[in-house]
C-alpha cells in the first residue's frame, strides 16, 4: 500500500511538472511572437522611409536640373554691337556708355556688314580712328563718302567669305600699324590685340 502511494506521488509530481512547463511555454511564446512582429514592423517601416527619402531626393534632383536648364535657356545673347563694345572698349572708363559707340557703328554701316567684319571695323574705328578706318576699308573694296560708308559697296562683297574679308582687313591694319612712328615700341602690343580680335570674331562672337 505504501509503494502504491509513493508511485502515485511520483506520477502526480510528474504531471505537475509537465503542467508547469506547458504554462511557462504558453507565457513565453506570445512575448516572443510579439517581439518578432515588432521587429518586422520596424524593419518594414525603415525600408518604407528609406524608399520615400530616396524618391524625394530623386524628385528634388530632377526638379533642380530642370530649373537649371530652364534658366540657361532664357539667358539672352548680347547683340553684336554690345559684344563689339565689350571687346574694343573694355579698357575705356566710360565703357558701354561711350557717346561715340553707336555713332561709330552707324557711320560705317556695321549693321549691314557680316557680323565678323562689323566688329573688326568697329575695333579699328575705336583704336585707329574713323579716318584711318575709312582708308583701310577702301583697301578691301568698301568705299565711303563724307564720312559715311556706301552700302552698295558692302552689297558688292556679298559673295566673299566673311572670314577672308576679316583677315584681309586686319592685314591692312597691321601694315598701317607697322608704318606708324611709334611702331618700334608698340608693335608687339598692337599685333597681340589684332590676333586676339581675329580669334574673337572668327571663333567666339555670338551672332544668334
Amino acid at each position: 500500500m505504501a509503494t502504491q502511494t509513493q508511485a502515485q506521488k511520483k506520477a502526480a509530481a510528474k504531471k505537475a511538472a509537465e503542467a508547469k512547463a506547458k504554462a511557462t511555454d504558453a507565457a513565453t511564446q506570445p512575448a516572443t511572437t510579439a517581439t518578432a512582429e515588432a521587429q518586422t514592423q520596424t524593419t518594414t517601416q525603415g525600408d518604407t522611409n528609406a524608399q520615400a527619402q530616396a524618391g524625394a531626393g530623386e524628385t528634388q534632383g530632377a526638379g533642380n536640373a530642370q530649373t537649371s536648364g530652364d534658366q540657361s535657356q532664357v539667358q539672352p545673347i548680347s547683340t553684336v554691337l554690345d559684344q563689339a563694345v565689350q571687346f574694343s572698349m573694355s579698357g575705356h572708363a566710360s565703357g558701354r556708355t561711350a557717346p561715340n559707340a553707336g555713332e561709330l557703328w552707324d557711320a560705317f554701316a556695321c549693321e549691314t556688314m557680316p557680323p565678323e567684319l562689323a566688329v573688326a571695323v568697329f575695333d579699328c574705328a575705336v583704336h585707329q580712328g574713323a579716318k584711318i578706318t575709312a582708308i583701310l576699308l577702301s583697301k578691301v573694296g568698301i568705299t565711303s563718302e563724307d564720312g559715311q560708308v556706301d552700302p552698295e559697296s558692302i552689297e558688292a562683297l556679298a559673295d566673299r567669305d566673311a572670314g577672308e574679308l576679316v583677315i584681309d582687313f586686319l592685314a591692312w591694319r597691321l601694315r598701317r600699324y607697322a608704318f606708324t612712328a611709334n611702331a618700334p615700341s608698340n608693335m608687339r602690343e598692337w599685333s597681340q590685340h589684332i590676333l586676339q580680335l581675329q580669334a574673337f570674331v572668327l571663333s567666339d562672337l555670338q551672332t544668334g
